[in-house]
């Protein structure tokens, strides 16, 4: 499902500069991009985590998973922008069909809600970069 959201994201987020394995890392962040580049030393990315909560394994209909962003910058203002942006375009987003990738599975988002606004978690981390994380809900349902 990882898959199908970040490519969501990525169509939706209409910023050209989000390129997916080269800045835009969805489950890990690597040690090199696509391009060979040394992630550690990139000035600014973004990552999409799963993350553990929310999910109802029980419900045959349904796939809800929790996601975490990411978004480091070496500007705090600048990494401040990047979660904003992805917080206007996610949280109370409702009935998005997800792409049909990965795992060929149909799936609309019902609901997508932040758990809460972006907030700073490093300030800054260890190589200068600030970082804001912010959570989601998806409440997803196969179509």
């Amino acid at each position: 499902m990882i898959k199908e959201v970040t490519t969501y994201i990525l169509d939706e987020i209409g910023m050209a500069f989000w390129v997916r394995d080269v800045n835009f890392f969805a489950g890990h962040i690597p040690l090199k991009n696509r391009n060979g580049d040394d992630v550690a030393s990139m000035r600014r990315f973004t990552a999409l985590l799963e993350t553990s909560g929310g999910v109802v394994p029980d419900l045959k209909d349904r796939a809800d998973q929790v996601f975490q962003i990411l978004n480091y910058n070496e500007s705090f203002f600048k990494a401040r922008d990047d979660a904003w942006a992805f917080y206007d375009l996610l949280h109370s987003s409702s009935q998005c069909d997800l792409p049909i990738v990965g795992s060929g599975a149909e799936l609309t988002a019902y609901i997508i809600n932040a758990v809460g606004t972006p907030a700073v978690v490093e300030n800054p981390d260890d190589k200068g970069r600030f970082v804001f994380s912010t959570n989601y809900l998806w409440m997803i349902g196969y179509r």
